[in-house]
């Protein structure tokens, strides 16, 4: 099975030092080196060598992170844990038969946000499932990791996933390039202006959510992430930020600090917080993308954030693991 993992450049370099050192040693102490690199180990008080292991995070059999928010945020959990307190981390998608485009942007993230802080260290493996593994392949995952071998797995040619871009401010090409994706899934759709409130406009709102959120703080690491997938003439669109959250930059910019989460973002979509950018011409972001749901432009459209998860199609949930970042997805009926 193909194994991935992601290290950070503090790590790289320590290993090359620590190579380095042990080269020296070694070349100055060659008589008696076995004797005293058993000396050097760490040992416990009873004396039995002490070597760090590396912690084991199974994801589960669904993988997808709206349709098993509970089990998979979870896993996403441990993760995070483990990468705050630089532990070395094996990520076992082994069992994984079904995952989505959110759980991978999702991965991306965790792995962005440890890398920046350094001493990141992470293994991993692929699907067993042929469904999940090409999806993961597909995406772009590789982008953001390095296989074990240093070479990276060939997957099928599949015109029915959108690879994952990024970048830390507005692309103006990324909703023209994924309107043209939908537009290529769409050769018998017909009405080409509903595309465009489908997928061009909300993606536009979606980015402009990003930027009035996620990055009032001026961070470089902060980021965001897209992809889409199609099956069965649906489109999936996924938008991941890693900045602040929805309910933090409205908490702290109206002064609201006793509101849940879900209903703070459930008022974001009811569009009763004006936009801090204050321009006439923007839709006012969620409020905005309601609207193309209400109009059945779009279905299933949901947002993550911090605590809380908001849900059109069906209700709004209180998180109690904290959800890093801004998830907004929503799905197109190519029919």
């Amino acid at each position: 099975m193909k194994k991935w993992r992601v290290v950070s450049s503090a790590v790289q370099q320590k290993r090359c030092k620590r190579t380095q050192r042990w080269k020296r040693w070694r070349r100055n102490h060659n008589r008696d080196h076995n004797h005293r690199s058993r000396d050097t180990q760490p040992k416990s008080s009873s004396g039995i060598t002490v070597r760090s292991k590396r912690q084991n995070v199974a994801f589960p059999v669904d993988s997808r992170l709206i349709e098993n928010l509970k089990e998979v945020l979870g896993a996403f959990d441990k993760v995070r844990h483990f990468l705050d307190s630089r532990r070395k981390i094996y990520v076992d998608l082994s069992g994984v038969k079904d995952i989505s485009m959110s759980t991978i942007l999702y991965l991306i993230n965790l792995f962005n946000r440890a890398k920046s802080r350094g001493n990141l260290d992470v293994k991993g493996n692929l699907p067993a499932s042929e469904k999940a593994r090409d999806l993961l392949e597909q995406s772009g995952f590789y982008q953001y990791v390095k296989t074990v071998r240093g070479t990276t797995p060939q997957s099928k040619p599949n015109q029915e996933v959108f690879p994952i871009r990024d970048g830390n401010a507005g692309d103006h090409a990324l909703p023209a390039d994924f309107h043209k994706f939908a537009s290529a899934q769409s050769v018998n759709f017909n009405d080409k202006r509903k595309l465009a409130f489908a997928v061009y406009n909300p993606l536009l709102e979606a980015m402009q959510n990003a930027a009035d959120h996620a990055y009032k703080g001026g961070n470089i690491e902060d980021r965001w992430w897209a992809g889409a997938t199609c099956s069965k003439r649906v489109l999936e669109i996924c938008v991941l930020d890693n900045g602040q959250s929805i309910p933090a930059t409205i908490s702290r910019r109206l002064q609201i600090f006793k509101k849940p989460d879900h209903d703070v973002i459930a008022g974001a979509f009811d569009g009763k917080y004006a936009s801090s950018t204050k321009e006439p011409n923007r839709g006012n972001g969620l409020a905005s993308m309601k609207e193309a749901y209400e109009k059945k432009y779009i279905s299933e459209l949901q947002c993550v954030s911090r605590h809380g998860m908001v849900n059109l199609d069906r209700e709004k949930l209180y998180l109690p693991r904290k959800f890093y970042g801004t998830l907004l997805r929503w799905k197109v009926r190519l029919l």
